[in-house]
């Protein structure tokens, strides 16, 4: 039997345990669809300025109210004011950290196939993919999956080591290194298959608000759709109402969490813990003015931070806020080091969010401190660094 016949087995079984998500999912897909959604966008820069209004796009620049940037100088694109969803129910996490979100999945002869819920039937090999999400998962907890053992993740918190061996409508089979274990499927919400992660590509990252994440070099932008190139599925045209943010990563624009950490939080009379990563104290996403953040830090007073500079950098951008989900009794300050010279501070007490432009003039290492406000306390101190990258020539 193929790997199609397969997932059209595995589909159709599964769509009767699916009925109610996937009546909700055809709703929210038909409210999208038939909604009337302009193209305006709030648009950061590296000249750290905010812009907004109605943006077309060719395969080089980005014009918005007659102002043109250049693709590879947005550090981040916002087109609605929804937060993407915060869970996939079920899916594909690729090794580059890309989600396809869909049904039917199956693993055969070394191939990866699905039926995607907006790009139609795909197959993949499986030293692309890094996991196979056959229950909810929040996209949180997918950021760093590449970073697990290979195995399967049961409902109930249970984890069993090894390497997929097949996956079927009925169960998957997981080689433990002494034998196959069949496992049924309804047991698994989440199977890691072996595949190290893909390095980062100079490219753009598109955040649909079903909580899926495409990789690729955006051709075009219009007022109804976003034209990417997929390394995997190609060309791709992706509704504007289904994107919820965009952004390019690449050396010449590098999030600063994709850098070298080399010192770790220098805590109050404690040994200190690293700052976290794409994520706040909570384990939850970083959110700054209602919005969330794709990428960035979460830290806390006491906290210093630093990153090597490989190549060169000219400016250090970054919006910072205090983190909202404390409630307002933070107070803290925050502090850019360029090789131990102070390049930039700003206290934090009002409670609003505040895009910096730090100058880093030919530093080497890029420190960032958050330090206790004007009260003296670090209680409730927690700090969001929202999209922080140095930009090089």
């Amino acid at each position: 039997m193929s790997a199609f016949q397969f997932i059209g087995n595995a589909f159709a079984a599964q769509m009767k345990a699916r009925t109610k998500r996937g009546s909700a999912l055809s709703v929210f897909l038909w409210c999208c669809s038939t909604a009337v959604f302009a193209a305006d966008i709030h648009v950061l820069g590296t000249d750290g300025v905010w812009r907004q209004g109605a943006a077309l796009a060719d395969a080089t620049t980005l014009t918005i109210n007659n102002d043109k940037l250049p693709l590879t100088q947005v550090i981040m694109a916002r087109h609605t004011t929804s937060a993407a969803a915060q869970v996939v129910d079920s899916g594909v996490v690729l090794a580059n950290g890309d989600i396809i979100a869909g049904g039917g999945l199956v693993f055969q002869n070394g191939q990866v196939a699905m039926s995607s819920d907006r790009f139609g039937i795909r197959t993949f090999p499986a030293a692309v993919v890094a996991a196979l999400i056959l229950a909810p998962q929040r996209t949180v907890n997918l950021l760093r999956i590449t970073d697990t053992s290979a195995g399967a993740l049961f409902a109930n918190g249970d984890a069993l080591a090894g390497t997929l061996a097949f996956l079927n409508a009925a169960s998957a089979g997981i080689d433990t290194g002494r034998r196959i274990m069949d496992m049924p499927r309804a047991r698994i919400s989440l199977l890691r298959l072996a595949t190290t992660a893909t390095a980062p590509m100079a490219q753009h990252q598109v955040r649909l608000v079903s909580g899926e994440l495409i990789s690729g070099v955006i051709t075009d932008l219009n007022n109804d759709s976003l034209g990417i190139k997929h390394a995997l599925m190609g060309d791709l045209q992706i509704p504007l109402s289904l994107v919820a943010h965009w952004w390019y990563r690449g050396d010449s624009l590098t999030p600063i969490n994709r850098l070298t950490l080399t010192t770790k939080q220098s805590g109050f009379l404690d040994a200190g813990i690293a700052p976290s990563v794409d994520k706040n104290w909570r384990n939850e996403p970083l959110m700054i003015d209602g919005q969330v953040v794709e990428f960035g830090l979460g830290t806390r007073a006491r906290c210093s931070a630093s990153f090597d500079l490989t190549n060169p950098a000219t400016t250090f951008i970054a919006t910072v806020a205090l983190d909202a989900s404390y409630g307002l009794r933070g107070d803290a300050v925050v502090r850019v080091i360029g090789d131990d010279k102070p390049l930039f501070e700003i206290a934090l007490a009002d409670h609003k969010s505040h895009t910096i432009v730090v100058p880093l003039h030919g530093a080497r290492r890029i420190t960032l401190v958050t330090d206790a406000g004007a009260d003296g306390t670090t209680i409730d101190d927690e700090v969001i660094w929202a999209w922080p990258v140095v930009v090089r020539p």
